[in-house]
């Protein structure tokens, strides 16, 4: 059975991908916070009977990823997906956001997420293995649109994470596994506050779709949830 490792489930689309993924019936392993309040996480390990593992893994505490990682070391993973991000405060803009504010945002959505695909490369299966980082259109150059102030940082911050996975599979041995930079599409999550074209259910499957084809190819590739591919 295939093996999962999503880190950042505990919910929206992270949680939405382990569902897909188990309901798939791969075996699943779903990173939290704060598991003690990751409730549908927990009800979804009770629905799958086990199907699905709850790890503690916090993406802003190295630490907390090389401990996992270590308590992962008998288990290699078809697919590691890392979720974890946040959007920052989107009352400021560039006139008003602290050294913190940008900081925050550029270490969790760029820089730590790197750094734990830096930390479980060794750990994913070679040849048909697939790193996959959460990505947005809106990290696209080439998609610019006029777009509010408050959003700067964040997309700022998805630019960042292509340009810099693409560094990360340059690096890779061999580059023998499949890198992805995927956005979802604009879905109803807690995140756009509840404001989207599509629901987390059928961005999930999508993604899922998309993993799923693309494995083995060994190439890093920006793709939507449906299959486009889209420019740098």
């Amino acid at each position: 059975m295939p093996t999962a490792l999503i880190i950042g489930a505990s919910r929206g689309l992270g949680l939405g991908l382990a569902e897909e993924f188990a309901a798939r019936g791969w075996n699943v392993i779903a990173t939290a916070r704060d598991p003690a309040k990751a409730d549908k996480l927990y009800a979804l390990t009770m629905r799958t009977q086990g199907q699905v593992r709850v790890e503690k893994a916090d993406i802003d505490k190295t630490e907390d990823i090389e401990a996992l990682h270590e308590r992962l070391k008998d288990i290699t993973l078809d697919v590691l997906y890392i979720n974890a991000g946040i959007g920052g405060d989107r009352s400021k803009d560039a006139r008003t956001w602290t050294r913190d504010d940008v900081a925050d945002v550029m270490m969790t959505n760029v820089f730590r997420t790197i750094g734990a695909a830096m930390i479980f490369q060794d750990r994913v299966t070679t040849g048909t293995g697939v790193i996959a980082f959460m990505s947005s259109r809106v990290g696209s150059v080439s998609f610019a649109r006029k777009r509010p102030e408050h959003e700067d940082l964040y997309r700022a911050s998805k630019a960042g994470l292509n340009a810099i996975s693409r560094s990360f599979q340059m690096r890779m041995p061999d580059q023998s596994v499949t890198v992805l930079s995927v956005s979802p599409g604009l879905v109803k999550t807690d995140l756009t506050g509840d404001r989207g074209e599509i629901d987390v259910p059928t961005a999930c499957k999508g993604v899922v779709d998309l993993v799923l084809k693309a494995a083995g190819t060994q190439k890093h590739g920006y793709f939507r949830y449906d299959g486009e591919e889209l420019p740098w």
